[in-house]
């Protein structure tokens, strides 16, 4: 029976989440399979070019720890056309919902503060839910780009969907296929909500049988 720890991250170093504080969490717990939000097309390319703080730590570990497994799990990259979309969404909530603004700002502040104490805790949850909620307020208000800015949500909302229900249908499917002991799933704060709610309303008995750790990991240090 697998555990597998949710480790939320952040897609870029500030203050206190760093790379190396990433590795210091991975050495700590000792993963023998690494799932990363990574098509399995990009993963090669991702981790030889790219230096973002999930991937330099991730190399690091797996330099120290050839034996372990890094799986990608993603199905697909968000769209460009999208990106750009919620993008502009995401600037005029900024420059005209306060609330926004505000939550958008204390995010960053709480994440170069407190890093991955931070990340992974159910404060991170609260400020996601937040901000859901504000971006769902305001849109009505937006009179000029009303229904592009509600097309944009919408099928943003979607893609993250269907990408996390396959991430962790593709988790389960590794799990059935591939004996170990310990798992780490690396995934972007955003994805901690769903991916919380969708592990605690699967049944625990069954072939794939996994337990799924969201807390502060006994010994690890994530601050």
């Amino acid at each position: 029976m697998p555990a597998i720890t949710l480790v939320s991250t952040f897609h870029g170093e500030k203050g206190a989440c760093t790379s190396d504080a990433l590795l210091r969490i991975l050495e700590a717990l000792r993963p023998d399979v690494l799932f990363l939000e990574i098509p399995p097309a990009s993963k090669d390319r991702v981790l030889r070019d790219e230096s973002n703080l999930e991937t330099c730590a991730v190399r690091q570990y797996l330099k120290a720890d050839p034996s372990a497994a890094s799986v990608p799990v993603d199905i697909m990259e968000a769209p460009g056309d999208l990106v750009a979309a919620y993008e502009r969404l995401h600037r005029e909530c900024r420059a005209k919902n306060r609330e926004y603004a505000g939550l958008f700002n204390t995010d960053l502040q709480r994440i170069e503060q407190y890093g991955f104490a931070y990340l992974n805790s159910k404060y991170c949850v609260e400020h996601w839910t937040a901000l859901d909620r504000e971006i769902t307020a305001a849109i009505p208000l937006m009179k000029n780009a009303r229904e592009e800015h509600s097309q944009t949500y919408a099928r943003w909302n979607q893609t993250h969907a269907y990408r996390e229900r396959e991430m962790m249908k593709n988790i389960r499917a590794y799990c059935e296929d591939h004996p170990f002991n310990a798992g780490v799933f690396l995934l972007g704060a955003a994805h901690r909500r769903a991916i919380m709610e969708m592990a605690l309303s699967v049944p625990v008995s069954g072939a794939t049988r996994i337990v799924w750790n969201f807390d502060r990991y006994d010994g690890v240090n994530y601050g």
